[in-house]
């Protein structure tokens, strides 16, 4: 595999990995009651997509390839405890830009057992996606954080 190509998957691990969905799957978002069942229903999401990823590294492994780690955002730091209604949001855009560059990226890569993998994350992605828009328009225009 050319250097290139395995930059950038190695990228698209990192990305994928440190999202703003696989940070508060492990911050303890706030709902209320009539919405509690939405913080594990981003746990799964975050599972699944976390054992795309993975499938990834291991493919990347199998070809010699060490796969990258990384960090997440400092900016997610203090996202921890905090209410969905001002969680949803940022988060539907970081899923929606995150679908994009997938997109983009995989147009550059010609490798079939590659896109197979690739296609699988955005086939996710785009249900995810789906998901979490219908999460925040049954927020839509209800408060139940202060953080405004």
């Amino acid at each position: 595999m050319d250097p290139a190509t395995s930059a950038l998957l190695n990228h698209i691990l990192v990305r994928e990995s440190h999202s703003l969905l696989q940070y508060l799957s492990d911050a303890w978002p706030w709902t209320d009651n009539e919405h509690a069942d939405i913080p594990g229903r981003l746990t799964r999401m975050a599972g699944e997509e976390r054992d795309a990823t993975r499938r990834l590294a291991d493919w990347l492994l199998r070809r010699k390839i060490m796969p990258h780690h990384g960090q997440f955002p400092k900016d997610y730091c203090s996202l921890h405890f905090v209410a969905m209604d001002h969680l949803l949001p940022p988060l539907v855009a970081d899923e929606r830009k995150l679908l994009a560059q997938l997109e983009q990226d995989m147009a550059k890569v010609d490798l079939e057992d590659t896109r197979v993998i690739l296609m699988q994350m955005l086939e996710l992605k785009r249900k995810h996606l789906a998901e979490l828009d219908q999460f925040a328009r049954q927020y839509d225009g209800k408060v139940v954080s202060t953080l405004r």
